[in-house]
């Protein structure tokens, strides 16, 4: 092999390595996907993206074929000089970097899009302006860690929600509200505030309009517990509707566990609302 077929050999694999790349990626996300019947093998909206990079391919091989040393001579004429064919390679010389390039940039273009559409999933909706309008009133369980506190701090701060967080404990749901939001204030500091549970650290009371996020004692493994919830939430923290409900909270044990009502821990624990 001569150092100039080395040479586009080099530049062919450079050519066409990332675009083959991103083909064979998509392709394994593809086969992936469906071998969890997550999608449809034979659709042609989930091979669309595939035969789009096939394409690229090809036109990365053909580019490649046309400017190759034996494509030049093949194409010449017998009336073609040799210094027309030094300029014809000189040429394609030239292209060849711009056109490998152009190349790789849409092959990790289209990597990075595969992963965010068919892995990571499309982004979130920003918060439309009838959505800021409404002032959703929204209750979500198991809000003050984890998943929960997160799916709170997104509920509050982009959407403008008024989230009522329904925890075991008013200690770690106040330290939760405050990470959220550390300029939030305990409804215990509003006139308007009304005792209603016997037990002081759990206490509740009328909510304060100024606030978006309250506390809701509620443990999802007591029936009474739950009773007691849903009594103040109606009752005593006069909220006049409620839109969501977020059933986060949840447990899973290894064995078998059950609740002061005798029932099997993870079911009443995750099916109780």
């Amino acid at each position: 092999m001569t150092s100039q077929q080395q040479q586009h050999l080099i530049t062919a694999t450079q050519l066409v390595l990332l675009p083959l790349l991103a083909l064979l990626y998509s392709l394994a996300v593809h086969i992936f996907l469906s071998s969890f019947n997550e999608r449809s093998v034979f659709k042609f909206y989930h091979w669309h993206p595939i035969l789009t990079r096939v394409v690229l391919c090809c036109l990365c091989g053909t580019f490649w074929w046309f400017t190759s040393p034996i494509s030049i001579r093949s194409i010449s004429s017998d009336h073609t000089t040799d210094d027309e064919e030094d300029n014809a390679s000189i040429l394609c010389s030239i292209l060849q970097p711009f056109i490998t390039f152009i190349a790789a940039m849409l092959s990790i273009k289209l990597i990075i899009q595969t992963r965010q559409i068919e892995i990571n999933g499309p982004p979130p909706s920003k918060p439309t302006l009838s959505t800021l309008h409404n002032n959703k009133v929204i209750l979500i369980t198991g809000a003050n860690s984890g998943i929960g506190l997160e799916t709170t701090r997104l509920l509050y701060h982009q959407y403008n929600a008024t989230v009522i967080l329904a925890c075991r404990s008013k200690s770690r749901a106040v330290e939760a509200m405050l990470n959220i939001d550390p300029s939030w204030n305990d409804c215990r500091s509003n006139n308007n505030y009304i005792s209603s549970s016997n037990n002081n650290n759990n206490k509740v009371g009328a909510i304060n309009p100024k606030n978006r996020m309250h506390f809701l004692p509620l443990d999802l493994t007591s029936i009474p517990s739950i009773h007691t919830a849903v009594n103040i939430l109606w009752k005593e923290m006069n909220i006049p509707n409620l839109d969501v409900l977020i059933n986060n909270a949840g447990v899973m044990w290894n064995e078998r566990r059950e609740t002061v009502d005798g029932l099997e821990m993870t079911m009443a624990a995750n099916v109780s609302l």
